[in-house]
């Protein structure tokens, strides 16, 4: 198993260190040459991004992203549950002048509003995470290795490069279709 981890992550970092090379060659292309190198790097940029949604890693991306969005928070909750669940002497409040005797009421209200919130916070985050967990279980590990790394692409080479993609996925089905209508087949 090992050798197809690294293989997978070997040949995504191949795909964008040639993506980065054609980019890094531009400066020594002529103006008359540009636009034809330029489809080069869209053709590199396109094969990183080809990559990305056929392994999973597009997914494994948005799992993390999305996680950093709650991961962390639970025990925070968790902590508030358990620091306002201990019930309070009101009594020995007022006696130690931390609190009014008027203010007490609207004291417990709010506490108990506090506690109500951050109960719900637990369960919705333990939703939250199991259902991450769920997720992460269906992404393979280098998905995920890769997807936790910096992304190499800026955003606006994301989107161009993701948008050539979506604009000729229906152009590299039909060649795939084509081909293997075309290729003889083999008894």
């Amino acid at each position: 198993m090992e050798t197809k981890h690294m293989a997978l992550i070997e040949k995504y970092d191949r795909l964008v260190y040639e993506l980065q090379e054609r980019q890094a060659q531009i400066a020594h292309v002529s103006k008359a040459f540009y636009h034809e190198h330029q489809r080069v790097i869209d053709a590199a940029g396109v094969a990183v991004v080809e990559f990305e949604h056929r392994h999973g890693i597009t997914e494994a991306r948005h799992l993390v992203e999305h996680e950093k969005g709650f991961r962390g928070h639970l025990e925070q909750f968790e902590g508030m549950v358990a620091t306002y669940s201990v019930p309070v002497d009101w009594p020995g409040e007022i006696a130690a002048g931390t609190v009014a005797a008027d203010e007490v009421e609207s004291k417990m209200a709010e506490r108990a509003l506090v506690l109500a919130e951050a109960k719900k916070s637990v369960a919705t985050l333990k939703r939250m995470t199991a259902d991450a967990d769920q997720r992460r279980k269906k992404l393979s590990r280098e998905a995920l290795e890769i997807a936790e790394r910096r992304d190499p692409l800026s955003g606006y080479e994301r989107q161009i490069f993701e948008e050539i993609f979506t604009n000729t996925r229906a152009e590299r089905a039909s060649k795939t279709a084509l081909q293997e209508i075309l290729t003889p087949a083999t008894v």
